[in-house]
């Protein structure tokens, strides 16, 4: 009776292996200048070593083109983004049990479509 399993992919696009088989993607964004000095904070590393990683990854635009969900962490601290997230699960779990096509992928998904979650 499981509704949800949980994959924590940070190279789900770049991959190219699981998107097509999951049925919904929740993508925890926020803005670049903001990733590289999380980034920093926390690993100690220095900004070039952060960009040369940021480099390496699928571009914002293609990740959040991937999603399904999208809950922006920009300005938001752990404690708040807990909450956004427990939001987006109560949301989400409510909706798998009504109507389960609403988490089908659809592959004619933008970065435009993504459904945004401003909770």
């Amino acid at each position: 009776n499981t509704q949800f399993i949980v994959h924590d992919l940070p190279l789900l696009v770049e991959s190219g292996h699981w998107r097509k088989q999951l049925h919904h993607v929740l993508v925890v964004d926020c803005e670049r200048e903001i990733q590289i000095q999380r980034v920093i904070a926390r690993n100690g590393l220095s900004r070039n070593a952060v960009e040369l990683i940021i480099q390496q990854q699928a571009p914002r635009k293609i990740r959040l083109a991937c999603a399904d969900s999208v809950i922006n962490n920009s300005n938001l601290d752990l404690k708040q983004l807990e909450t956004r997230v427990s939001q987006w699960w109560k949301m989400a779990n409510n909706k798998l049990r009504f109507d389960p096509k609403i988490f089908c992928h659809n592959t004619q998904k933008s970065s435009i479509d993504a459904q945004e979650i401003m909770l």
